[in-house]
């Protein structure tokens, strides 16, 4: 389970690349192997496609830390203001 999380890609919508890593993280948690913000926002990261560098050094970069709920946020942000 925790290589599936460190192995899933973003090849597919924001939303659902997202909710697939929680699904993981919720699974792991569910057998007793809780997962930490800081590896939950780590998985998200490293499952973005190479386009996304300027993202991953900007969320990286920041002194006070994101939530998983702030990565989230800007992912779908992100993703709409691609779309238009």
């Amino acid at each position: 389970m925790k290589l599936q999380l460190r192995t899933s890609k973003h090849n597919n919508f924001v939303l659902v690349f997202l909710l697939d890593i929680k699904k993981t993280i919720d699974t792991l948690a569910a057998v007793d192997f809780p997962i930490t913000i800081e590896d939950h926002i780590d998985a998200v990261l490293d499952g973005l496609l190479d386009d996304s560098y300027s993202f991953v050094t900007t969320i990286t970069l920041r002194l006070d830390p994101y939530t998983v709920a702030n990565v989230g946020s800007l992912l779908l942000a992100q993703e709409e203001l691609l779309d238009k």
